[in-house]
């Protein structure tokens, strides 16, 4: 099982460009599960799967 727990992600912190990509997401990924990710350009996916690709 993969579980992420409260994860948070905030790009240019305390600047007038703050960006709040995750505020306490949570999941759990069962073994064998289909989990599908989407998102519009530059939200994440790619660094996503990339991350996940490690596990």
């Amino acid at each position: 099982m993969l579980q992420l727990n409260s994860v948070r992600k905030t790009f240019n912190p305390g600047t007038a460009n703050e960006v709040r990509a995750l505020a306490g997401v949570t999941i759990a990924l069962a073994p064998g599960s289909f989990t599908v990710v989407i998102g519009t350009n530059g939200s994440g996916n790619l660094r996503w799967r990339r991350a996940r690709s490690r596990w």
